[in-house]
């Protein structure tokens, strides 16, 4: 029986690309694209081996792995050489060492291959130490890491100039176990900033960006050849791909979406209705639970449909269609992740066993957004204040909107007008029969 290996990777292609060498070499593979499938696949017994391709969303999930599979490799770590120097995955094919991957696949089960030792890095004109717990800083003067440190400054090391949010820093520092809403992340980067910061009050390291977490606002270089040390960011990898095949510059270009764009998007605001009352009637572990299993659901459905998650507030999520990656139906795609989002919710039963309910507001326009940063126009705006004016378990979109649909959808005769300024807005009830759809979408063709 051949050796079956668990592949985990946000995108598709990169699963599909390492399944493909696996396979050439006679491995299984099984695939997963986020943390809770692979350790769901990992509790399985046949599963030998674990390759994780880093990124941001799979933080700290090798560490968990390491406790289930003892030959578990990260791929596009930093200090990985299966990534060939002065590359990553983004730009090349070339660029994964296919042999090293096997090669590292054969070692023995808990031998020091299978373990990936951070190499000392330099931050401006400190050094950081990860391996050894330390940060000398530009005295000279050492100090000592704790592993909760050691793990968040991984996290920034390993994103750096990236805005983190604060559950994801939880996972890093935690793993997926860790407990929404609570202030550790805050109380551990306050007493970091105390350790490596030349100024702890005007922090120059570790920036606060205020509703969503915290970035690493310098690039760490190699403590040994003083370069930046080779990443993955596989949200990008068809983005650069496609930048590489019609002749953009590669190394040293400017990264996708890193200046201000103005861009038409479609705009999703989904609310859970009532929360107010489950925070006041549940247990605050069960409360914690619930809106974790909502903000689940939301980010599983509203990237099903090509979507991406601009923030997550409380018990309130917005969603783009059309940023980062545009497609030709964003509308329709937001509607449908809508829908979707009502049925899927509402299949949730609360503790005290009601089912959970939402609103939806979706509004297109012209917005101004760049990567990491929150979004601003008047579509976010009125998608959240369409939003309000919702009936629970129902979606509702902007006649901007509407226009673009065409006759996909089925809409309520009812119509807001001026609710939200001078707009006239449509409850959508639900899809057009096959039959009507597909004329509707010969005509708008």
């Amino acid at each position: 029986m051949r050796k079956s290996v668990l592949v985990v990777a946000h995108q598709i292609e990169l699963r599909a690309r390492i399944a493909r060498v696996l396979h050439s070499a006679g491995y299984g593979a099984e695939l997963a694209g986020n943390q809770k499938l692979a350790l769901e696949l990992a509790a399985r017994k046949d599963i030998q081996a674990a390759i994780v391709v880093h990124s941001t969303d799979l933080a700290g999930l090798g560490q968990e792995l390491r406790g289930k599979i003892p030959t578990t490799i990260l791929v596009g770590h930093r200090t990985d050489q299966i990534v060939r120097q002065g590359h990553s995955l983004q730009g090349t094919d070339a660029s994964l060492d296919e042999q090293k991957l096997l090669d590292r696949l054969s070692a023995s089960p808990g031998s020091k291959r299978d373990e990936t030792v951070p190499a000392p890095v330099k931050i401006e004109d400190c050094k950081l130490d990860l391996a050894g717990h330390t940060f000398v800083d530009v005295s000279g003067r050492e100090v000592r890491l704790t592993r909760a440190e050691t793990a968040l400054l991984t996290a920034f090391v390993d994103s750096p100039r990236r805005v983190l949010s604060r559950d994801q820093l939880r996972y890093a520092v935690a793993g997926r176990s860790a407990e929404p809403y609570d202030r550790s992340v805050d109380m551990l980067v306050a007493r970091l900033r105390r350790k490596i910061e030349p100024d702890p009050k005007a922090p120059r390291f570790i920036l606060s960006v205020q509703g969503i977490g915290y970035k690493f606002d310098v690039r760490p270089q190699s403590a040994a050849n003083g370069e930046a040390p080779p990443a993955i960011d596989p949200e990008r990898f068809n983005e650069s791909r496609e930048a590489i095949s019609a002749g953009t510059p590669g190394q040293g270009s400017a990264a996708p979406h890193s200046e201000l764009e103005r861009r038409q998007l479609t705009v999703l605001s989904c609310g859970l209705v009532g929360s107010t009352a489950l925070a006041i009637n549940l247990d605050p572990e069960d409360f914690g639970g619930t809106i974790r299993r909502f903000r689940e659901i939301c980010t599983s459905v509203i990237t099903h449909w090509g979507g991406a998650v601009i923030n997550f507030v409380g018990d309130e999520i917005l969603a783009s269609f059309g940023y980062p990656k545009g497609h030709e139906k964003d509308a329709e795609r937001a509607v449908h992740a809508g829908l979707d989002l009502v049925e899927r919710v509402g299949q949730v039963r609360s503790q005290s066993g009601d089912a959970l309910q939402v609103r939806i507001g979706i509004a297109t326009g012209l917005v101004l957004i760049r990567e990491n940063q929150a979004a601003i126009g008047e579509a976010v705006v009125t998608a959240a204040r369409l939003r309000n004016i919702t009936p629970p378990n129902s979606v509702t979109v902007t006649a901007s909107t509407r226009k673009l649909l065409g006759d996909m959808f089925v809409y309520d005769d009812s119509q807001f007008d001026g609710v939200v300024g001078p707009i006239t807005t449509y409850e959508v009830t639900g899809q057009q029969a096959i039959e009507m759809r597909f004329v509707a979408g010969r005509r708008r063709s």
